[in-house]
């Protein structure tokens, strides 16, 4: 029979089959670039309906060697009729394909002012004798690369269908190329590196993870894998989980344009979920559950905050999906359940601080390592609950076009260095010098909550 295989074996076994896997997945991703992709369906009684947006990057015209038109930002249409009647294509004649920019003079001009359809389109950047007018064919109209060429700052860019009288059953599709190498050209300026950025947390992740399984593997044969605990471990896992989904999707779409929705959506409840288990595990620690305590303080207030603020995502979410307008750059925070869940925020940060100042003036005078403990808690955490509100406010002041790089990156950081910290406070060496963690489950009704003797550890 052939020899046991070797530990050096093994590794260069374990090596050569993740390099085959990387370059299978490398190999099946499409080859090319075909530019962020919109499609969807149009209809319009007014005659002037707005099809989406892009943020074109800049050059400076003014630099020798300029790259050649076709590698510029480019933009193409594609428009179907639905219905192909006579009646059909009466109602959708004289089309034309509008562009504006952010511009005063521009976009910002039109977009919700009180002006006429015909004063719209006259202030169009391809007014005049370069409108795109649509002619079909069989029931469709292409029109292939219209070029964009910036020179002082990234813009965005608007395109809208107008015939000023009205138009049903347009089906669209619209391909948005930015200048740039190929991780960069299907994003806009706006959203360029989120792909990097959900790598590097993607990796963290696994990492913090697999210690974390390793951490567990060590609670269970001491027996103190405390709900406590638990809770950590559910938002540490859906935090992973969430970045994993968005990994998926920013990948796929920087090479085929429309990436995996679905993982999207995913990725944003699992983020949701994990902030909400975070936030309950530190009000939990500053009630001094586990800690000075082996039953919990208002919990039916505990669980009505958690209760609020998951609504109040629900609704964020909501609003992102079914009613926030396409056409503007608003801030995601900058709408009514955004703005609720800042406050929510607040609040729960000023829990947190006086549930730890009560909880201190008691471990205090039992153990001064659990007080000591509380308190680096206290300095350390109560960042993280104001994280979210600071980086909005930060958010305000930025150009729309690195707000969302800045924002995603931030707070991604904050949260990532949030699970390593408590990971880090609950190495299983020294876990049972902070917390009584075999103590009862929280819903243990044994406990008489008015005993202070019998609640105190």
């Amino acid at each position: 029979p052939p020899p046991p295989l070797g530990r050096n074996t093994k590794m260069n076994m374990s090596a050569n089959l993740a390099a085959a896997v990387i370059a299978l997945l490398v190999c099946s991703m499409p080859v090319g670039v075909r530019g962020e992709v919109k499609t969807g369906t149009l209809d319009s009684k007014t005659g002037f309906e707005y099809l989406g947006k892009f943020c074109y990057d800049y050059t400076d015209g003014d630099k020798k060697g300029e790259k050649k038109v076709d590698d510029g930002s480019q933009m193409t249409f594609e428009l179907t009729l639905k219905n192909t009647k006579k009646q059909d294509s009466d109602a959708n004649s004289d089309l034309q394909v509008l562009v504006y920019d952010d511009e005063s003079s521009s976009w910002p001009s039109v977009y919700h002012q009180n002006k006429n359809c015909q004063e719209k389109m006259e202030v169009a950047k391809n007014a005049g004798s370069d409108r795109f007018h649509v002619k079909f064919v069989d029931g469709k109209w292409k029109m292939s690369r219209v070029h964009v060429h910036e020179h002082i700052r990234p813009r965005f860019w608007y395109v809208v269908v107008a015939n000023c009288k009205g138009f049903t059953g347009l089906e669209y599709e619209a391909k948005f190329i930015n200048q740039g190498g190929i991780l960069k050209r299907q994003f806009g300026v706006n959203e360029q590196g989120i792909n990097l950025i959900s790598t590097v947390f993607f990796a963290s992740y696994i990492c913090l993870c697999l210690v974390h399984i390793w951490c567990v593997y060590q609670y269970k044969q001491q027996e103190i894998y405390h709900p406590l605990i638990q809770v950590f471990s559910i938002s540490l896992t859906t935090q992973a989980l969430s970045f994993g989904g968005s990994f998926i999707h920013t990948w796929v779409f920087t090479f085929d344009g429309k990436g995996v929705p679905a993982c999207l959506s995913l990725s944003e409840f699992l983020a949701v979920v994990s902030r909400l288990f975070f936030v309950l595990f530190l009000i939990l620690v500053a009630q001094g559950w586990a800690t000075v305590k082996l039953s919990i303080s208002y919990k039916e207030a505990i669980f009505s905050l958690v209760g609020a603020l998951c609504l109040c995502y629900f609704a964020l979410l909501l609003w992102d999906i079914r009613f926030r307008d396409p056409a503007s750059t608003l801030y995601l925070y900058e709408s009514i359940p955004g703005l609720l869940i800042l406050v929510l925020d607040v609040i729960s940060t000023v829990w947190f601080v006086s549930a730890l100042v009560s909880t201190c003036k008691t471990a205090h005078k039992i153990t001064p390592e659990k007080s000591k403990f509380l308190k680096s808690m206290g300095y350390t955490y109560v960042w993280y609950l104001l994280s979210l509100p600071a980086i909005v406010l930060v958010a305000c002041f930025l150009k729309p076009w690195v707000r969302e790089w800045t924002v995603s990156s931030l707070n991604s950081a904050v949260t990532c260095l949030g699970h390593a910290g408590l990971l880090f406070l609950f190495w299983p060496s020294r876990v049972t010098s902070y917390f009584k963690i075999q103590a009862p489950d929280l819903f243990e009704e044994g406990i008489d909550k008015n005993n202070e003797k019998e609640n105190l550890l």
